[in-house]
């Protein structure tokens, strides 16, 4: 018999995570993988398959899976894709605060 097919690479999806509006917060977007941010949803991309929140009680970030609905505290690791393209490191970040990217203020 052959050898079974690996299983296929997670969609980029994976690496976002929705940070839902609260209070006076808009709603932003994290890659996890590049660490960038961004007040806009990147262009092309599906429904992020984490959502993050804060637990109230506790004070601390908890986190929810779009298709399972689990919830868990941490974050599970990044499941590598394969190498990546020459060329293509990930910017570092300039700041942990999400950034602008539609060009205006």
């Amino acid at each position: 018999a052959a050898p079974a097919a690996p299983p296929p690479p997670p969609a980029a999806e994976d690496d976002w995570v929705i940070f839902p509006e609260e209070g006076d917060r808009p709603t932003y977007f994290w890659n996890r993988r590049s660490l960038h941010s961004s007040w806009l949803p990147p262009a092309g991309l599906g429904p992020p398959a984490w959502h993050g929140y804060l637990d109230l009680a506790s004070g601390r970030p908890y986190f929810r899976c779009a298709r399972t609905m689990e919830t868990m505290w941490e974050l599970p690791p990044i499941v590598s894709r394969g190498p990546a393209p020459a060329g293509s490191d990930a910017p570092e970040p300039s700041s942990s605060e999400p950034v602008n990217d539609d060009g205006g203020d």
